[in-house]
This record gives structure tokens, C-alpha cells and sequence, in this order.
């Protein structure tokens, strides 16, 4: 359940030491990353920062953390040096970095992740609900999907099993209605377990608005909640309804329709978020932005961009600071593998079977040159960094 910007920051920097590309020239290739608005606040993120803005498109809160979630009850979960936390508008941490993963909260509680396991927190920090599941879903409508030894049920508050565990992947509810997997078909359930839309759609999303995208092949349309098509399907892709429109995919360009399926936003942008707050995230030529109801820009893409000028700088900044640490520690591991290099110590070349001064004798077959070969201290590696040979000559690792 990681957020999924921390995924993106993670292969853009990795694109950027694997292409020796600046991270600026990546963030203006790939763009930033945008999510709808909670609570007034919108996360942006270039790389590996992430902050928010507002409704204006000004920065309310320039970011040091890895990666955030959405804000929710006053708090949004962030990223430190590899544990998480939670800030709340200000910027301030208010619950100290110390968990594995974390989650956004939901209805007062929120998921966090330690040794492997999913228990919720309260927003003093206090665990309250130590499930101790495999995975989770935030709590909607007072209940929380939880899978237990490979099976998905759902807790109430108080902790209790109100939905036995059943051989399902189960969602949050939305509506009164929750929707399952059953061997790789969509249906839907209500707060009894009952199964009131049978899994048939090979897709679907959550209800709302009264209405769940939902695709039975290659096209996604809407169904009500007796699960009949009341918008045939006709999208490539389909977000959900939030305030009368939803976002909807023909071919390779996204627009708006309204509850009757009419196209309310003409079909014009490269990609589409849910509307929220009044506000929509679009994206045109690589950029986004947030348009109201109508289509018309409130933040521009042109906006957005320069908002987030500081934090592309900083990004870069940040990343070359954390490439210049992590050579000083990878050369740092190097030397002490060398100094302390024995026999039958496992090199990038295999074992080594024999260590005399300043040279090491290790066992790796080479095509025409044999399966043994002098290296020089100096240039070994440990194992990993991978072998390689140039007309018998040994390549040490760049």
C-alpha cells in the first residue's frame, strides 16, 4: 500500500543515474504528478518532493518528505528516511516518523505498516486497532476491508469481524455497497456480506453518485446498483462520478460526461482526474492543471508549473546530494570488503579460492581463457556488481 508517488519518484531518479539525465530535464519530460483536492490542498509532486497547493495554485506547504498522501481529517502521511508519518497543514510533524508504511486517515483512524503487518492509529499516534493483517483498506462507512491468512473480511471499529473472511479481494464500501474479486470477476456486496451484484465485469470502480464504472470486456459504461448498464459501454477508460460528471477515456483523449452520458467537457485532454472541491486535475501536452465544472481553467497548467519551479530545483538539489551519500557509502562497503577479503569469500567473479597480497585468485569459467583468474585487489567487488570479461582481460565494474 505504498503511495504511488513514491514509485514514481523512484523511477524517474532511477532513469536519471541510468541515463545520466538531470532530474530537471526528467521532471519537464515526465511531468508532475497532481491529486485531486482534500480539504482545500492539492499534492504536487516533481520527482522525489512532494507539496501542496491551493485553490489558487499557490504553494501552501513546500515539502522535505519523500512522499505524501492525500490530506484527510487534518493530516496527511509523509515519508522520512524510509519511515512514515504524519504532518498536519502547517508542514508540522505531528506524528514522528515510525512506521513502515502509512496510510491516509479515514473517519479518525488511519492504516500503518510495522514488521509486515497492518494495524490502525488514532491521530494522537496511539495504535488502537491492532489487526495485525496482511493488508488493508481505510475505513469507509465504518467498516475496513482486512485480508487475514489469504482471505479478505471486514472489521468494524471496535476491531470485530463483521464480514467473515471469504476467499475474495475485497475494496472499501462506497454507497452501502463494497465490490469483490471472485476468481477474477468484479460483483458486489452489502454490509451483511450478501453478494447483490453478481461478479461478472471483468472491471469496475466504486460507486458513487449512485452509479460504478464497470466493463464486461474492452469498453466501460455505468451501472446502477442492481448492476444494469444504465450508460453502454463506450470508454476505453472511466474514472467516477464526483459532483454530476465523470471522467471518461475515447481513444487516447479524456473528457467529462454527465449522469444522463452526454459529454458535458468535450474530449480534449491527455489524462483525468476525479472531480473534487469543485476542481478537476487534466492534463495537456505533458502538464496538468485543475479546471471547474464548465472546463474553464482555474489553475492553469502554465501556473502549476511555475509554482513548482522551487520545488524541481530542490528536487534536483536533494538528489544529488542523496547520489553523492549513497557512492560514499557504496565505496565505503567496498573498501571493507577488500580489506577483509578471504578465501572462499564470494566476489563479483565467483568464490575466491585464494588471496595473495595484492591479487585475488577466483573460479569463473571464461570462454577460451579457463575457469580461474588473477584479479587485482584493487578492482574486485562484492558480489552483485556482476563479471565481466574483454578477450580474457577482466572489466572491472564502472
Amino acid at each position: 500500500m505504498q503511495p504511488i508517488t513514491v514509485w514514481y519518484s523512484r523511477i524517474i531518479a532511477i532513469a536519471a543515474m541510468l541515463f545520466g539525465l538531470s532530474i530537471t530535464s526528467l521532471a519537464s519530460a515526465a511531468s508532475i504528478y497532481v491529486s485531486s483536492f482534500s480539504e482545500g490542498l492539492a499534492k504536487v509532486c516533481a520527482i522525489r518532493v512532494c507539496s501542496y497547493i491551493d485553490k489558487t495554485g499557490t504553494m501552501a506547504i513546500t515539502s522535505q518528505f519523500e512522499g505524501e498522501s492525500d490530506f484527510n481529517g487534518g493530516l496527511a502521511a509523509v515519508g522520512v528516511n524510509g519511515k512514515s508519518g504524519y504532518i498536519d497543514k502547517t508542514g508540522k510533524m505531528v506524528i514522528a516518523p515510525q512506521f513502515d508504511n502509512a496510510e491516509k486517515f479515514s473517519e479518525g483512524l488511519a492504516a500503518v505498516l510495522v514488521n509486515g503487518k497492518w494495524s490502525f492509529i488514532d491521530k494522537t499516534g496511539t495504535m488502537v486497532l491492532a489487526q495485525q493483517s496482511e493488508s488493508t483498506s481505510e475505513f469507509s462507512e465504518g467498516l475496513a476491508a482486512v485480508r487475514v491468512n489469504g482471505n479478505w473480511g471486514f472489521i468494524d471499529k471496535a476491531g470485530t469481524m463483521v464480514i467473515r473472511p471469504q476467499n475474495y479481494i475485497a475494496f472499501s464500501f462506497s454507497e452501502g455497497l463494497a465490490r469483490v474479486r471472485v476468481n477474477g470477476r468484479d460483483g458486489f456486496i452489502n454490509k451483511t456480506g450478501k453478494m447483490v451484484i453478481a461478479p461478472q465485469f471483468s472491471a469496475t470502480r466504486d460507486f458513487s453518485d449512485g452509479l460504478a464504472a464497470a466493463t464486461e470486456y474492452a469498453k466501460y459504461g455505468f451501472v446502477d446498483k442492481t448492476g444494469t448498464m444504465v450508460i453502454r459501454s463506450q470508454f476505453n477508460d472511466a474514472g467516477d462520478f464526483r459532483e454530476g460528471l465523470a471522467a471518461v477515456q475515447v481513444n487516447n483523449e479524456w473528457g467529462f460526461i454527465d449522469k444522463t452520458g452526454k459529454m458535458a467537457i468535450a474530449l480534449q485532454f491527455d489524462n483525468a482526474k476525479n472531480f473534487s472541491e469543485g476542481l478537476a486535475a487534466v492534463e495537456v501536452n505533458g502538464k496538468w492543471g485543475f479546471i471547474d465544472p464548465q472546463g474553464q481553467w482555474v489553475i492553469s497548467p502554465e501556473t502549476l508549473s511555475k509554482s513548482m519551479e522551487k520545488n524541481v530545483a530542490l528536487a534536483e538539489q536533494r538528489e544529488a546530494e542523496r547520489r553523492t551519500q549513497d557512492r560514499a557509502k557504496q565505496q565505503k562497503e567496498i573498501t571493507a570488503f577488500r580489506k577483509t577479503l578471504s578465501e572462499g569469500a564470494e566476489t563479483n567473479c565467483g568464490p575466491a579460492i585464494e588471496v595473495k597480497g595484492k591479487l585475488v585468485k577466483v573460479a569463473f569459467a571464461v570462454a577460451n581463457y579457463g575457469n580461474e583468474h588473477w584479479i587485482r585487489r584493487d578492482e574486485i567487488f562484492p558480489s552483485g556488481y556482476g563479471c565481466r570479461f574483454l578477450n580474457g582481460q577482466y572489466q572491472p565494474p564502472q
